[in-house]
């Protein structure tokens, strides 16, 4: 996976991935995935990509981490990565709106259809 890809690409290929595993779904019914290395350690380093839908760069590393990881290049950590937080948004960002930044679930405020992904 060496270049941008379309949303449909990456789902392929997170699901022929051993240790990868749906966790949910989003509002417009993409899937949500994780990615687990756990070979017992003390130790585990989580990392999530794609949170704002024009953040390619993020879901491409996520990916090429994901395939080092399952060469088997982890040095005794765990891993949990989440490569792609909003899979929505991203599609979006491919079909219509390259500099989109928020995900397409709406929002119960009148003024504002949409909602960012890094707002606690």
């Amino acid at each position: 996976m060496n270049d941008y890809h379309d949303w449909e690409s990456i789902d392929e290929y997170l699901g022929s991935k051993q240790g990868a595993a749906v966790s949910g779904e989003t509002f417009e019914g993409r899937n949500l995935w994780v990615y687990q290395v756990d070979n017992g350690a003390e130790k585990t380093i989580g990392v999530d990509c794609g949170r704002a839908g024009r953040d390619w760069v993020s879901i491409s590393f996520c990916l090429e981490l994901i395939e080092k990881l399952s060469e088997g290049n982890y040095n005794k950590t765990n891993w949990f990565v989440l490569p792609v937080i909003n899979p929505d948004g991203y599609q979006y960002t491919i079909t219509s709106d390259r500099n989109w930044n928020k995900n397409l679930q709406r929002t119960r405020l009148h003024y504002s259809r949409l909602d960012r992904l890094n707002r606690f």
